[in-house]
């Protein structure tokens, strides 16, 4: 998987230069159009662009220094054979959720450190912690 994981390597070097050009310490990534439909348009695949998995149900987490993708039982398999699992760790859905992984990830201490923020896409919910 050279190619795979040379352009997966890429992309989140990019994004995370954005990432610190916004100010942001990480982004949430989801598998849904702006109505949270599973039929998601080629031009919303923005997981799939990212990560390379084309499962119907998931969410990456990626921040400065970490990329995490959550999938349900159904992906376990499918996820393995399409992510570079050398730059996303893999997360089930309901075993780890994202809230418990972000906050393991991202302490309120060191968000405060670095005054950095969590964001999402404008049709989902960024936040900050206090």
């Amino acid at each position: 998987m050279p190619n795979a994981t040379s352009r997966t390597d890429a992309m989140l070097r990019q994004l995370r230069e954005k990432l610190t050009q916004a100010g942001l310490y990480g982004v949430v990534i989801p598998r849904f159009d702006p109505y949270q439909g599973e039929v998601v348009a080629p031009h919303d695949e923005r997981l799939a662009f990212l990560t390379g998995f084309s499962g119907s149900a998931g969410i990456a987490a990626v921040t400065a220094d970490h990329a995490v993708l959550f999938v349900d039982g159904r992906y376990q398999v499918q996820v393995r054979a399409e992510v570079d699992t050398n730059v996303f760790e893999i997360a089930h859905f309901f075993d780890f959720p994202i809230e418990t992984r972000l906050e393991q990830k991202m302490p309120c201490g060191q968000l405060h450190r670095h005054q950095s923020h969590a964001g999402a896409e404008r049709f989902t919910q960024s936040w900050q912690q206090p």
